[in-house]
């Protein structure tokens, strides 16, 4: 009994394995950002609601007031005064054409963001994403995602 149980085990073990999405890694290129430790730091296109998250890398708090977003090189969305992302810490903007008169695309596009005076801080391209994946940087503020 003890073998067919490790043998089912070993069975499921791999079958999970193999049914593993595949992660892979892609340099971000380089653009011209300013460098302020604020990242586009992971994205869902597949949700109900879509989003996108925020990462401070840096070790003081960012006052977001007026700070824009988009998922096109036009920003479309203006963070409300008062918002402020703790250091070393995330803020999640749900996307919608009501919230942030914007949606992403499941097919894949790019997602950026500005500081108040419209300075591009980050941005990222996403691909195709199938329902329930998110994109993102392989550790928070990473070059690669």
């Amino acid at each position: 009994m003890k073998k067919f149980a490790l043998y089912v085990l070993s069975f499921i073990t791999i079958l999970s394995l193999t049914q593993c999405v595949k992660d892979e890694m892609i340099e971000i290129e380089e653009n011209e950002t300013t460098d302020v430790g604020l990242y586009v730091n992971e994205v869902l296109s597949t949700g109900d609601p879509d989003w996108i998250e925020l990462y401070n890398a840096t070790s003081e708090e960012i006052d977001l007031s007026g700070y824009k977003v988009s998922d096109g090189p036009s920003p479309k969305y203006t963070i409300p005064a008062g918002q402020k992302i703790a250091a070393k810490s995330y803020l999640v903007i749900e996307c919608s054409t009501i919230l942030t008169n914007f949606a992403l695309s499941s097919g894949g596009e790019e997602v950026y963001v500005w500081d108040a005076a419209e300075n591009l801080l980050d941005n990222i391209a996403f691909p195709a994403l199938d329902a329930g994946i998110s994109f993102g940087r392989t550790s928070d503020g990473a070059a690669t995602l």
